[in-house]
């Protein structure tokens, strides 16, 4: 079984390229190190996972709660069922959707019932994962609100994309092409189950 996290137990941080990191140790302590300069304290004890990357090219690493993962694998063991691989749902549907992507700069905005996690690409590369708050009750407001933020911090984009995680419905489609953002089919068959519940002992 292949399991999915949604934007709301996930936390991202670019991470810029830093010469002479011995291994995935220094990667991850470094990554680490990002985070906590981004969310402080608050960052303390996450599980921080991150991806060698290309040479120079800066990464971008994902933090979930501590108690999270352990939590999961008690309760899948519990159940019978073994778990093969754990990833934040914005990467696995980015990577369902890699090939769909036009070239240049993009940014691929997924959307849950509950929040809103937008991926940014330049080139083959991934530059930024960003969960936007406050974006239940109108994605689209968080995403334009987001577009002028990026846009005053000098960034453009040659592709703006976005589907809807089901039970998510992304209608009118005309309100989201008349905002240049581009519908997009959630990938069939990339999740089987959706459950917003989390193991109690991982809210905590």
């Amino acid at each position: 079984m292949r399991l999915a996290l949604s934007g709301l137990l996930c936390r991202w941080a670019s991470v810029p390229w830093r010469e002479g990191l011995g291994g995935m140790g220094d990667l991850s302590a470094w990554a680490a190190a990002s985070l906590a300069r981004q969310y402080g304290d608050a960052a303390a004890g996450w599980h921080v996972a991150i991806a060698p990357g290309r040479y120079g090219v800066a990464q971008v690493a994902c933090a979930t709660p501590a108690a999270l993962l352990p939590a999961v694998d008690r309760l899948c063991a519990a159940l019978g069922l073994e778990v093969a691989d754990v990833s934040p749902l914005a990467t696995a549907v980015f990577n369902a959707l890699r090939r769909r992507l036009p070239p240049g700069s993009g940014a691929l905005a997924i959307v849950e019932a509950e929040c809103v996690v937008v991926v940014s690409w330049m080139g083959r590369d991934v530059v930024a994962v960003q969960s936007l708050g406050g974006s239940k009750a109108d994605p689209l407001s968080a995403l334009g609100a987001w577009r002028i933020r990026r846009e005053l911090a000098g960034e453009a984009f040659d592709a703006l994309l976005v589907t809807g995680c089901p039970p998510v419905k992304l209608e009118p489609a005309e309100r989201w092409r008349s905002s240049g953002w581009q519908v997009l089919e959630f990938p069939q068959g990339l999740v089987q189950r959706f459950d917003a519940s989390v193991p109690s002992e991982a809210a905590a």
